[in-house]
C-alpha cells in the first residue's frame, strides 16, 4: 500500500524476508519479534519491499520525505484504553 506497487514479485517478498533476518541476525530466541519491536520491524520490511518494487519499476520511485509522509498517512498506532477490575 505504502509504495503503490502495482504487483507482487519474487524480489520484493525476498527483500521482506531479509528484513526480518537481518533484525534478528543476533536474536537468540525464535523468529517472532519482542512486541515492543513489531512497530519498528513493521517499517523496515515495508521500506524493504517498496525500495524492491521501485527497482523493478512496479511502483513509482520516492524520496525520504515523501516516504515519511505516506508512513505518517497509514501508519495504525494502536490507543488502549483504561481497563479497570471488576467490583
Amino acid at each position: 500500500v505504502l509504495s503503490r506497487a502495482t504487483g507482487v514479485s519474487d524480489r520484493m517478498l525476498m527483500s521482506a524476508a531479509r528484513a526480518v533476518a537481518d533484525h534478528h541476525a543476533d536474536a537468540v530466541s525464535g523468529v517472532l519479534p519482542e512486541l515492543g519491536e513489531v512497530p519498528e520491524l513493521s517499517l523496515s520490511i515495508a521500506r524493504a519491499v517498496a525500495e524492491a518494487a521501485v527497482a523493478e519499476d512496479l511502483a513509482p520511485p520516492f524520496s525520504d520525505d515523501e516516504w515519511a509522509d505516506r508512513v505518517d498517512l497509514q501508519r495504525w498506532v494502536p490507543e488502549y484504553g483504561t481497563v479497570r477490575p471488576a467490583g
